[in-house]
């Protein structure tokens, strides 16, 4: 699904006129808030939009109700059961400055301060304290370098690249 962005993942219907739970995955569950139509994925393939009547929640469970137009029964709704919700990327929410979508990290050539090749970033690893670059070196080998200032010096979308600050020990 390159070309599309998973936002939600229905988990079943709810009540008997058609509307569907679905879990969100994404950061800004509020962006069904303004949405008019909801595409739905199944195996990487779009099984039917639906214009977005109105949104509710299950706060309880962490669950958005979505209300469709087109769907007038819970067998219907029953049917997108374990689809995806999906946008594409030119309907991701925008970032604030110095915040990235690790689908645009993902891939990113990563150098030293003086320019030297040390691999590529194969994932972002989100954790608690801070996210981590898992970066596959040119040795084959994969190293974990912590997203914070101490170490990550410049993230340059524009030309591809993660500049890092090589402390000993690091690249061990």
């Amino acid at each position: 699904m390159e070309d599309r962005v998973v936002i939600a993942k229905v988990v079943g219907p709810h009540g008997v006129k058609g509307a569907v739970r679905v879990a969100p995955l994404t950061d800004f569950p509020e962006r069904f808030e303004t949405m008019t139509r909801v595409r739905f994925y199944r195996d990487g393939e779009e099984v039917g939009q639906y214009p977005l009547k109105s949104v509710g929640e299950l706060r309880s469970k962490g669950q958005i109700i979505l209300e469709l137009g087109g769907l007038s029964d819970a067998a219907e709704a029953e049917a997108l059961r374990g689809c995806f919700i999906c946008v594409p990327p030119d309907e991701m929410v925008p970032l604030p400055e110095g915040q990235y979508w690790i689908r645009d990290l993902v891939g990113l050539q990563a150098k030293d301060e003086t320019g030297e090749v040390l691999g590529v970033v194969r994932d972002v690893l989100t954790t608690g304290a801070s996210d981590i670059f898992e970066i596959e070196g040119l040795d084959g080998k994969k190293h974990l370098v912590p997203f914070v200032d101490q170490f990550i010096r410049q993230v340059s979308l524009d030309r591809r690249e993660l500049v890092i600050s090589m402390m000993e020990g690091l690249w061990d």
